[in-house]
């Protein structure tokens, strides 16, 4: 991981008495708080003011602070947006789910603080209380991923390498804690139906990370069976799937090895679970037949999990003979659901037979 520190690019919005804001956009090398700052902005109660860090970034925000006339209370807001950043919480899906990106705190005299978590590029600073707030700088703070490239893509269509490079970027923002989150902004959990892009990107861009096998490690140790991983069966299907993904990709045979005992508990609960007639007997749970929220409350869902299930067979056919599974039981559980796969125009879902 590296920590980095950036200068806002614009004052975006400004609100109520300010003086010298410009000066929160001139670079300085020196970013120490001292008893005579010479150049620093001027904000009164009441007043407020939006920069943006010209890009999105993942971490909070350091506020050099100089001088303050009273107790200073301020309130910090994060946006990917501008309309984020001035949302009020609950307003068009502004929310503080797992990490604060709407709050309240002080200010004191003479300090350099941090305050914050979170995936944004712009950010507001309302002054609530205090007569008058000197700040030398306000900087965004950048934590990312910072592994060397071994990979890349380019085409003659601008507009496909620009998404791209979008996409990898924001990979970059989600490695966090030697972990793959499913996202740097709210849902900073390991989401093991969300990490099989994620995986496959990370071999392509990166190779072999450690943050692949301890998101995978975590997660198994948190799930003893018979529960599913993340309470939702087609998760622990999709951690089969990435597991023997990474094992492809990397031919890393110990850390195969060290999750075959539950593994191979997981396929025999999975052949417990389904008949001989290809029904899936899961307990009942709101999520059983949760594929992605593109089928959440379409018929297709239950049809992709049955997919679902026979894909991950499949992946374990490919390294059975490498941890001692049978490829007979596989393919009498694969052909007992085949009898149940669906039928129709259920794109994602038959992509997956």
């Amino acid at each position: 991981m590296k920590k980095e520190y950036i200068f806002p690019i614009k004052v975006f919005a400004e609100k109520g008495e300010i003086e010298n804001s410009e000066i929160l956009l001139s670079q300085c090398t020196e970013l120490q708080i001292g008893l005579a700052e010479a150049n620093y902005a001027v904000l009164h109660c009441g007043s407020a003011l939006v920069l943006d860090f010209g890009k999105e970034y993942c971490g909070g925000v350091r506020i050099l602070t100089y001088h303050t006339e009273g107790r200073c209370r301020v309130r910090i807001r994060f946006g990917e947006s501008v309309g984020e950043a001035c949302s009020e919480l609950g307003e068009k899906g502004s929310t503080n789910d797992h990490s604060l990106r709407d709050f309240e705190t002080d200010l004191m005299p003479f300090s350099d603080m941090e305050f914050g978590q979170t995936a944004y590029r712009f950010i507001r600073i309302d002054i609530l209380e205090g007569r008058v707030l000197k700040i030398k700088r306000i900087l965004g703070v950048f934590e990312y991923f910072a592994a060397p490239i071994e990979g890349d893509f380019k085409c003659s269509d601008a507009r496909l390498n620009q998404i791209f490079d979008t996409a990898a970027y924001t990979l970059k923002l989600c490695v966090h804690n030697q972990m793959v989150w499913d996202g740097a902004k709210r849902d900073r959990l390991v989401w093991i139906g969300d990490m099989h892009p994620e995986t496959l990107a990370m071999l392509h861009l990166y190779g072999a990370q450690d943050s692949i096998k301890n998101s995978l490690r975590f997660i198994r140790e948190q799930t003893p069976l018979p529960a599913f991983m993340n309470g939702i069966p087609a998760y622990s299907l999709w951690w089969i799937i990435i597991l023997c993904d990474y094992y492809f990709y990397t031919g890393d045979r110990k850390f195969l090895e060290e999750n075959t005992k539950y593994l191979i508990a997981l396929l025999q609960y999975l052949e417990f679970l389904i008949d001989e007639d290809g029904n899936i007997c899961f307990p009942e749970s709101p999520d059983k037949y949760f594929l992605d929220w593109a089928t959440y409350c379409e018929p297709e869902r239950q049809a992709g999990v049955y997919a679902l299930v026979s894909y991950a067979c499949k992946k374990l056919l490919s390294i059975a003979d490498v941890i001692g599974i049978g490829c007979k039981e596989i393919l009498n559980l694969k052909n007992r659901i085949k009898q149940n796969l669906p039928h129709g125009n259920f794109k994602q879902v038959i992509a997956m037979q």
